[in-house]
């Protein structure tokens, strides 16, 4: 089964075309965001970000394909997180394999922990390998007269 070698949030992800390096600029730990006081609902959030998740073969010498998920957790249970995103992880002509999952807009569910786990399906089972945190803070700011 496919080892999970690293995953993080990034604004951005750039890789180079020739060498298949990447680069992750502005990696995400959290974010803080300005709202005027008497907002009580807000849809989602505008921002750009990716999640870049790094697998490599178990066994350097057999290819192999697997399935991974990425599913949010938001800091309230209450409120419905977006279904999972899947791709698949195709490890059959590389040892290693990058799927980035990118996304244009933020699903705001309450300020707090967001979690985004990384799974991968073995059978009928997803195991999650990994778990990347993201702290969102909501800052009520009165407009200047």
């Amino acid at each position: 089964m496919a080892k999970l070698a690293w995953s993080l949030l990034c604004r951005r992800v750039i890789v180079d075309e020739t060498t298949k390096l990447a680069s992750a600029i502005d990696v995400l730990e959290g974010f803080e965001f300005q709202t005027k006081p008497d907002v009580t609902k807000i849809e989602g959030l505008s921002l750009e970000f990716a999640a870049v998740c790094l697998w490599t073969r178990s066994d350097t010498s057999k290819p192999e394909t697997v399935r991974q998920r990425l599913r949010l957790e938001g800091p309230d249970p209450k409120l419905n997180a977006p279904p999972p995103w899947e791709a698949v992880v195709d490890l059959v002509k590389t040892r290693n394999h990058r799927n980035v999952f990118l996304f244009q807009g933020f699903p705001y569910l309450g300020e707090g922990d967001y979690v985004f786990h990384v799974e991968l399906q073995e059978g009928a089972r997803w195991t999650e390998q990994s778990r990347m945190v993201l702290t969102v803070k909501r800052k009520a700011v009165a407009p200047e007269s």
